[in-house]
């Protein structure tokens, strides 16, 4: 459903994402492909926009570094928009394997798949994050961090079920940082409360 709402032809053509301050993000995975990782760093000075700034130092590198990656494969401009559509096209999935993860009957899990499709399509608000009209304004790393934290979670209750998989749920918490704060924060909080109700039952 979300996937045809975004045009996948579109995606897929060979032309420069622009709208909201997306089009200012298309620089930041080009800059650090062709400057910082050639020097061995992920962070650094971008001489752009002005006197320049540094770059990902007080932002999120992994969707920058997934989009280096994609571009091996695909053009760099079809490898960008892939990645800003990434989080929503992985939201309904992530939560999908959460219900299972944390060992919900059927139907729940494809329920819970389902439910992210009201959040995804939400029209009130187009930049604080997680929807489609925040995504495309810019926000592409918090929903690409909130599908992480969705996994996250599942990991996270299969591990405290099971004692498998600990290591796992620590490595896709800090992809959830590398994303985006706002979930991850919200990953923590989550932990902490499903662990507070496993301690209880």
């Amino acid at each position: 459903v979300a996937l045809s709402q975004l045009h996948p032809s579109l995606l897929l053509a060979n032309t420069t994402t622009a709208g909201g301050d997306t089009g200012a993000h298309v620089m930041l995975a080009a800059f650090l492909k062709s400057h910082l990782l050639t020097h061995g760093q992920i962070t650094g000075w971008d001489p752009d926009w002005y006197d320049g700034f540094p770059l990902y130092t007080f932002y999120f590198p992994l969707p920058g570094l997934f989009t280096v990656l994609l571009n091996a494969i695909v053009s760099y401009d079809v490898a960008f928009k892939v990645v800003t559509v990434l989080g929503t096209l992985t939201l309904p999935v992530c939560a999908w394997a959460f219900g299972r993860l944390a060992g919900l009957r059927d139907p729940g899990p494809g329920c819970l798949a389902a439910a992210t499709l009201p959040f995804l399509f939400e029209p009130s608000f187009s930049i604080y994050g997680g929807n489609i009209l925040s995504t495309l304004a810019g926000e592409y790393s918090f929903s690409l961090s909130l599908s992480f934290a969705m996994l996250f979670l599942g990991v996270w209750a299969y591990g405290l079920r099971t004692g498998r998989h600990r290591a796992l749920a620590a490595v896709l918490f800090a992809i959830t940082l590398l994303c985006h704060l706002l979930p991850a924060l919200f990953a923590a909080v989550g932990a902490v409360v499903w662990l507070l109700l496993d301690a209880d039952v």
